[in-house]
């Protein structure tokens, strides 16, 4: 069964932002804006658990425990930037079960206590089968590994195109193994310095074939280090694992002994209408609008090749309940929004291309063709660089 949360908070940004942080992590979120519109969210959706900010108009965090506390023993967590000794105390004494104040509170340390607290409230098998949909042999094979090694501390890299789940499988494997700690997500594009990983906390590092080959070397001694407790997860290409690759020999070895490819969605089409039907239960409560997918609508999506896969499907379920007026949705508005969406997508993969290929002729020749400084000069692999040399079609020197 699904958990509801109530996330009470006067400042919409950061609000919006950790419903969508507790909505990845596998909770049904319910949002106010103060106070007083928290108690009636609160009397309206009876949630599993309520994350409150201290300070808002109208109503305050204490003033809403308070409220609460007199109906119900339902868990409450409240969380500030600023407060003291002095506010931990009120809190408690208003019943609050948790409380948070610090400058540089983090979301990640909220979902993790959403998850102590109220928790998912759903079995290994479910849980995968909700982040990872499905019954195809390729993503049951993907599950049933997962579902293996969750709650094992060793490293795990996921493989595979951008859109097919990676992160979803990342939090699955957090959410499995040790939903009571913190999830910190590194990126790994542009990582100048590794974040001090959180004790006892799950790191997912995404898109390791572009992390710099001097941060591959120290996220070895990060592997090594005793005592730290942290769980590394980290995703990459369908190529990431192979050798010749973008990783340094050494972390690719220990970071291959435990690897799940997740496949695209073109190679398991007969997932198709089962992912979009999720996706549309999803978006339809979400929106507060009930709509289903028509039987043509489902064969022209199962029918279409889904380049972005998983989260290019999601976009256009999305879409087409946004702008359908009825309850059933045709086939005409999902070959609408496909037509949209295709044309966004390769218009976006089309100037991402642009830019990489700027890029590496300009380090090239800012290193007269040299291709270990260029390397260094784009923060990749040598490796990775011949690979763009080859993809791009940019002439090498002949002495490079």
């Amino acid at each position: 069964m699904t958990r509801t949360i109530l996330v009470v908070d006067d400042r919409g940004a950061p609000r919006r932002a950790l419903a969508n942080e507790l909505s990845d992590a596998g909770f049904r979120v319910v949002q106010a804006a103060d106070g007083l519109e928290g108690f009636a969210c609160f009397e309206r959706e009876a949630p599993d658990l309520v994350l409150s900010d201290l300070a808002m108009p109208r109503c305050d965090g204490l003033e809403l425990v308070g409220r609460i506390r007199a109906a119900s023993a339902v868990p409450i967590v409240l969380f500030t930037s600023q407060g003291g000794v002095r506010d931990a105390v009120a809190a408690v004494k208003c019943g609050a079960d948790d409380f948070v104040a610090s400058q540089d509170l983090e979301i990640e340390e909220l979902v993790a206590l959403a998850e102590s607290h109220a928790g998912t409230g759903v079995r290994p098998a479910e849980e995968l089968a909700r982040s990872l949909p499905g019954n195809s042999p390729s993503i049951t094979r993907a599950r049933d590994r997962l579902e293996a090694l969750a709650p094992l501390g060793a490293p795990v890299l996921l493989t595979g195109e951008p859109g097919t789940g990676r992160a979803a499988a990342a939090r699955a494997l957090h959410r499995l193994g040790r939903a009571r700690r913190p999830f910190q997500r590194v990126e790994a594009s542009g990582l100048v310095e590794w974040p001090r990983p959180a004790r006892h906390a799950t790191v997912y590092v995404e898109g390791i074939d572009d992390l710099a080959p001097a941060l591959q070397e120290s996220w070895l001694r990060l592997l090594d280090a005793p005592g730290s407790g942290e769980r590394w997860v980290a995703s990459g290409g369908p190529g990431a694992a192979d050798p010749g690759g973008p990783l340094h020999p050494e972390l690719r070895a220990r970071l291959a002994r435990f690897c799940v490819a997740l496949p695209p969605l073109r190679e398991r089409p007969e997932d198709v209408p089962r992912v979009a039907r999720e996706f549309a239960r999803a978006a339809s409560e979400r929106f507060g609008r009930p709509r289903r997918l028509g039987p043509a609508a489902l064969e022209r999506l199962r029918a279409a090749p889904w380049p972005g896969n998983a989260t290019e499907l999601a976009q256009v379920v999305e879409q087409a309940i946004a702008f359908s007026t009825s309850a059933e949705i045709d086939v005409t508005t999902v070959n609408d929004v496909l037509a949209e969406v295709r044309w966004s997508v390769e218009g976006l993969r089309d100037a991402k291309t642009r830019q990489e290929r700027a890029a590496l002729v300009e380090a090239l020749e800012a290193t007269g063709g040299n291709v270990t400084r260029a390397a260094e000069r784009l923060g990749r692999s040598r490796a990775a660089v011949y690979r763009m040399v080859e993809r791009h079609g940019v002439p090498l020197r002949r002495d490079a």
